[in-house]
């Protein structure tokens, strides 16, 4: 939705959210079969057109892969307008395939603009974070999610915020600290 208000009297107007706004519009999320899982649920609204687009990526061979738009509900918050991808070469031989999602800078998810998904493995990933926690080693912060597609069930993924410079400043390393993937 977009909100759009006028005062005739004064000959003013404004629009919410405005035009320089990363996302056009807003959104409002609600839904009447809630999903019982002990995973973060995902909804994602994709349009038809979208989704090929998203698979024509996993198949180019790029290595620059461009995000397509689509809308995500994670624990019932709306987040319109997220850009998508295929993440990372194995995108393109396996499906399902490993999604990047990158969230408007006004409205992160967990203070991450970028969020990686992957679909090999879930629950071994998940068990090998948790004892990597418990050694008190430092790693990425991981989430199982439930990813519904237009409301159906698309699949279990392990997911974790993407190895940046944001995740060195989460960890409170010092500028100019090196990121080696």
């Amino acid at each position: 939705y977009r909100v759009h208000v006028q005062d005739d009297g004064w000959g003013l107007s404004t629009f919410a959210p405005r035009e320089d706004d990363p996302s056009p519009t807003q959104a409002y999320f609600v839904c009447d079969d809630e999903i019982e899982s002990g995973m973060t649920v995902f909804h994602l609204f994709i349009s038809d057109v979208n989704w090929g687009e998203f698979l024509g990526e996993a198949f180019s061979g790029s290595e620059d892969m461009a995000y397509v738009d689509c809308s995500v509900a994670i624990d019932g918050v709306a987040y319109p307008h997220v850009g998508i991808r295929p993440r990372g070469r194995s995108s393109q031989i396996q499906a399902p395939y490993p999604i990047k999602y990158r969230f408007n800078k006004s409205q992160l998810w967990k203070g991450n603009r970028t969020f990686d998904t992957m679909f090999q493995e879930p629950f071994r990933s998940e068990v090998a974070a948790r004892i990597y926690r418990a050694l008190g080693l430092t790693e990425l912060e991981t989430t199982l999610v439930r990813l519904e597609r237009n409301g159906a069930y698309h699949g279990t993924y392990i997911g974790y915020e993407s190895p940046t410079e944001t995740w060195l400043e989460k960890r409170g390393y010092p500028e100019g600290t090196e990121l080696y993937k």
